[in-house]
Order: structure tokens, then sequence, then C-alpha cells
């Protein structure tokens, strides 16, 4: 797809303004002025008494934008370029600071002053607003797809009649938000039985973890030229939130975790609307913008909450398909009813492509399916007798891969629930705990996370039956279910002691076993014995030759073996990969431990940690410039030891983070998806019987 832009620039010049349109006819080309210092008056009551009237509104903003015939002469040579050469254009709006007063105008409504048609509704055309930052902001760097994480925040508290709000579909909400964005991870901030609760400590404890993508649903307004957002104490109840203060706790946020894209599904989070325009700038959206966070997209006015639940999802999902923020907005206006009131979604974008990731070209497909596929179609072809006998000899290979795959799926089962336990049962209660037993609220709350813990708890329990060599498994069961008997016990008697206790004893098993199956889950990864599975599969193939003629089923045989060998080189290129960043990350944690007491500890270690890095380097890939960038600035620095090379190896330990967790991710991954291989093994493995 190729992309056209014309930044439209506007100022004011004593009563009147002026306009500038600067046209770039490719992404990569300098920019021409089609119109320059072209002479504009708004007639901003007349619009006003509009505002009711979309249609209207529209029509008369692009009347008075475009009655200079230097205006209309400038749009109509780039309505021929971008039809003539069939290019997108993107449309960015820069208002300077001299022309504040226009920036509550509803530019979302304007439309082609030839056809009269709605600029924001079309495919083509993708509107943007630009707002300069207060300082120099470093370059955004969108990251790679495959390290893409999802922060949603849906905020319904539990006294809405106090502030006069309307109750939101928190289920409803969580369900569309996480299906659209699939298979992108997402976690929930919201009120049990979702997670945390929607509460500004949490949302901020979460963003340090790294979410380019956050999105915040939840009622807001403007008050006295304050935007409010109305969040959740951790007991539920409502709590009213400054904008400003919000806006403080993103920017002060390390670069690597402020998020590169907040949509705003509240109110007034762009302005009130045009009657309010002297505190456009004070909304929650702009100072975001202003604050440097990549893009934006915030309300001007009263969203109806059917907006959000009709916007929402489509423009994850479009997000999902397409990376550019821009275009998926414009895809998803175009999908509303007529009657909704499309316009009021408003974005404010630094990006010029509107890019929030990037696809790496090295990701390898997944082989897994087509390896299912391949023992499904052994799976009919042994209902031949003769290829049965053939085949019966195998039985305990296939046997044997079973088993390994399914210790492999059970440790990666273990592994996810306690992670659950951690964010969906540990950390609330020890939220809640600060409020217990003196708010009815907290021990509604406390009752909810227990019952999500012992639910978690007979999932373990399942899980080990599994695994059944798991040392000390007795010992976590016993472990949590006391911690989950004490919970009740609390809960019964008003102790907060004994809540205390429960906590503590959640803590003791997280702390000593979580990383234990994170490493057992790698070492049974590792000793997936595949190599030896695509051995058996290729001797089956020379009796199917011999005795099948279904032609059709041999074919998918043939290639779930190709797969198969692919999935083995996968799965010992990734244990391969985890080792090696495992190995690098405790490095670096050795350095950071001993850093503040000993600067030279930096200067002494780096050269090692240098060249470990520089062998994981040598090859071509978007993530690897980076590495390349700070690692040479990191050298630069250390020959002159100072503040500014601790400040740059930290840069450089958070990338190391960043793809030991992509790394992590990618691994986990894999391993999830080798369920599929479950079904197609038990059946072989009951057939050869």
């Amino acid at each position: 797809m190729k992309y056209a832009e014309l930044e439209l620039t506007l100022r004011s010049v004593g009563e009147s303004y002026t306009a500038n349109l600067r046209f770039f006819a490719s992404e990569n080309t300098s920019g021409t002025d089609i119109a320059k210092d072209v002479q504009i008056k708004f007639d901003t009551s007349t619009l006003l008494g509009l505002h009711n009237n979309w249609v209207g509104y529209g029509r008369e903003l692009t009347g008075q934008l475009f009655a200079n015939a230097k205006m209309r002469e400038a749009w109509a040579e780039i309505r021929g370029f971008i039809a003539h050469d069939d290019t997108l254009l993107r449309l960015r709006l820069h208002i300077e600071p001299s022309a504040d007063a226009l920036h509550s105008l509803y530019w979302e409504l304007l439309q082609d002053p030839k056809t009269y048609k709605s600029l924001c509704r079309s495919e083509r055309v993708l509107l943007t607003r630009y707002l300069a930052s207060h300082e120099l902001l470093a370059p955004i760097t969108p990251p790679d797809r495959n390290t893409l994480r999802a922060l949603v925040l849906v905020a319904n508290p539990s006294d809405p009649e106090r502030y006069n709000l309307t109750p939101l579909d928190v289920d409803g909400e969580i369900s569309r938000v996480r299906t659209a964005l699939d298979p992108i991870p997402t976690t929930v901030l919201a009120r049990v039985p979702h997670g945390q609760g929607a509460t500004l400590e949490a949302l901020i404890r979460t963003l340090r973890i790294g979410y380019p993508l956050l999105s915040l649903t939840c009622h807001g307004r403007m008050v006295d030229g304050e935007p409010l957002l109305y969040f959740e104490h951790a007991a539920g109840h409502t709590d009213t939130i400054s904008g400003t203060k919000l806006v403080q706790r993103i920017a002060d946020l390390p670069s690597a975790q402020r998020p590169l894209l907040i949509i705003l599904a509240a109110c007034q989070t762009a302005g009130r609307g045009q009657q309010y325009e002297t505190e456009f700038l004070a909304a929650l959206a702009p100072q975001l913008a202003r604050a440097g966070v990549g893009a934006v997209i915030g309300m001007q006015g009263n969203a109806p909450v059917t907006l959000v639940e009709a916007l929402l999802p489509q423009l994850l999902s479009e997000l999902r398909e397409n990376s550019q923020i821009d275009r998926a907005l414009a895809l998803a206006r175009t999908t509303l009813a007529d009657d909704q009131p499309w316009w009021m979604p408003v974005l404010f974008m630094h990006m010029r492509d509107g890019r929030l990731w990037t696809e790496s070209p090295t990701v390898p497909p997944n082989p897994v399916p087509q390896v299912a596929a391949g023992l499904n179609a052994l799976v009919d072809l042994i209902q031949n007798p003769n290829i049965r006998t053939a085949s019966t000899e195998f039985r305990k290979d296939f046997a044997t891969s079973r088993a390994q795959v399914a210790k492999v799926i059970a440790f990666k089962d273990i592994h996810d629930l306690l992670h659950i336990i951690q964010f969906q049962c540990y950390i609330p209660l020890e939220h809640e705990a600060h409020h217990f037993p003196d708010e009815d609220v907290a021990c509604d709350s406390i009752a909810e996370y227990a019952l999500s813990l012992r639910q978690k708890i007979n999932d373990i329990q399942e899980a080990f039956t599994r695994a059944p060599e798991i040392l000390g498994k007795g010992t976590w069961i016993a472990e949590l279910r006391s911690a989950d008997a004490n919970i009740h016990q609390a809960l019964a008697q008003r102790d907060p002691d004994m809540l205390k206790k429960a906590i503590q004893q959640i803590d003791r098993v997280l702390g000593r076993h979580a990383s234990f199956i994170n490493t057992n889950l790698t070492a049974n990864a590792r000793n997936l014995r595949l190599q030896d599975l695509v051995k058996v599969m290729n001797q089956i193939q020379a009796h199917l030759h011999l005795a099948s003629t279904d032609h059709q089923r041999l074919a998918r045989f043939m290639a779930g073996v190709d797969a198969l060998s692919i999935l083995h080189q996968q799965i010992e290129q990734m244990i391969d990969d985890h080792d090696d960043w495992q190995e690098i990350d405790r490095q670096v944690r050795q350095i950071s431990a001993i850093l503040p007491h000993n600067t030279d500890e930096l200067k002494f270690s780096w050269p090692y940690l240098r060249e470990c890095l520089s062998r994981l380097l040598l090859i071509e890939a978007t993530w690897v410039q980076p590495f390349q960038q700070v690692m040479s600035e990191l050298d630069m620095a250390l020959e002159n030891l100072s503040e500014r090379s601790k400040a740059i190896f930290h840069r450089c330990s958070r990338l190391i983070n960043e793809r030991f967790f992509k790394v992590d991710v990618d691994l986990k991954r894999l391993c999830n998806q080798l369920r599929e291989l479950d079904d197609p093994l038990a059946e072989l493995e009951r057939m050869l019987t």
C-alpha cells in the first residue's frame, strides 16, 4: 500500500488565520508547498449553532476552510494524484500555538470540498492531529510484533450512583476486547473475578512491565478545566483520578515502559466540545500527546456507551491486522451506523507512518498444525491391516513421544496457573488486606479471590497427574490448600493476622516453585526426542509407499513428516536461544546488583558481556540494530566511567530483558501449540495396541 501525506498547518495572523498545505508524494520524499499563507476566516459562531447537525457542521467547516480558490485548486491537484496513483492520503492537521482556539472545532467532520463526502469515513483519507511536545522527545521505536502486549483497564466502581455514573458491562467489554486482539497477549485490570482492580497504582505498576498498547474504558469528564477519570479504589468504590496526575505518572515512566498507543474510551478526554474552546488543551488526550505518547485516541464530548461498544472491538481488530493506527481508526469508523457519533474519536499522532509495531521477517511459520494433520492422516491410513501390521513395532515410540508432549503441556499449564495465582489472587489479596476487616467491600472481594484460588489449586492438582515426577508436589498442594483454609477462617473470624498468614503461604509457594516450574518446562522441551519420531515416521513412510493407494492421505502424511523435522529444528533453536539469553540476563542482574556499590564493576564485566551479546547479533533482524547502537555508545562512554555510562548500561539491560522475554514467550507459545499433537498420538497408540 502506497501513502502520500498532506500537512495542513494553521496559524493566527491578526483577526484571521493562514493555512499552509505541504504535500509529500510518498513517505520517503521531501515536501512541496502547494498552498502557502492562504488567508482563511473561520466563523465559529455559525459552526457552534450547527453542533447538533453533523452533516451541516461538516459542510460549513469545509466551506470555510476551502473558501479561497488556492485551497480548492490545491485539493483538486492532490485528489487527482492519489486517484491516478492509487495512493492513500494521510491528512495531518497541525494547529500552531497562535491558533489554539481552532483545536476545539470538530475537524473529524471535515468533508471533501468537491463531493462533500466525509473524509474521516473514507478508507482513502486518514485524518490525524499533531500536537508539538513540551520537550525534545526521544525517537519512537515500534516494537517487534512478537513482543507485543496489550493492557486493558475497565473501571466499573461499586458505587456509580455517587457520581451519577452509568454501570459498564465489564464482562462484555473484556470479552469483546480480548476477542478483537487475539492472539496478542492481553492483561486486564478490572474488579474480580477478572484480575487486579482498576486502580491507578495497579495501572502504573503493570505498565512498568512494558505494554505498548493501553486501552482505558471508564467514565470521564472535565470539571473546572481539569480532566477527571473515575477509576476504582482497591476496595472497588469510586476513585476520582486527576488527568494531569495520570499524565505525569505515565510521563515519568522510562520510554521503554511508556505505552506507544493509549485509547481513552471515556467521555470528554478530547475536550467537551467547541463551546469550551479554552480548555481543549487541558483535556487528557492532548496532555498525553504533548507528553510524548506516540498515539492517543480521546473522545470529544460525551461519547455514548453504545459508541464505545461498537467502535473499540472493530478498532482493535483492524489494528491487529494492520499495525497502522490511523488506518485502523479510519476502517473502524466506516463500520459504524450513520446515527452513531463516529466523529467523536480524535487521534493525536507523533509517528508519521502510524505504525505501532514492526513485522519480523525472521518469524518462522508454525509447523504444529501440519504435523498434527500428518499424524491424523496416518491414523486413517493404518485402517489398512498391512500398514497397521507394519507400524505396530513403532507403538512404543509413539507412546514415548506422547508422554513427552504431555509432560511439556503439564508444566506449561502449571506455569500459567501459578502466573494466574500471582496476578489474580496473591497481588489483589495483598491490596485488599489493607482494608480488611474494616470494609465490607474488601471482605466480599477477598471471598471472590478465595473462590478463584481454590479453582486454580484444583487445576494444578489435575495438571500434576500429567507430570507425576514433579518433586514436592504434595507440599505445594498442602501449602496452597492451607492458605485457602486460612483465608476462609480469616473471613469467618474477621482476623487480619490469619489473612496475612495465608498471603505469606501463597508467597512462599510462588517464591520457591515458580522458577522451578519454568526451569522444568524449558528442560522438558529440550528433552523432546522429536528426531526419534522423525526417524520412525520415515521408516513407516517406506511401507506406506508399498501398501497404500490413498495418495491424498499419503501426501498429507509426508508433509507432516517434513513439518515434524522443521518443528524439531525450531524447538532446538528456541532452547538454544533461551539458554543464551537467560545466561546474558543472569550476567546483567549480577552487574546491576554490584553497580550501586562498585562503579568499576561495569568496566570489568562489560567486555565479556559484550562478547556474549555479539555472538547473538550475527543475524539480520530488526531487533539487532538497537543493540548495536547502545553497545557502541557504551563502548565510548566507558572510556571515561561516569553516571552516563550507567544510564547507557541500564538502557542495554532493558533491551536484554525485552529480548529474553520475547524468546521466553515464543518458547512457551510453541509448548502450548504442542497440545495439537496429543490427540492423534493417543489415537495412534490405541490403534496399534
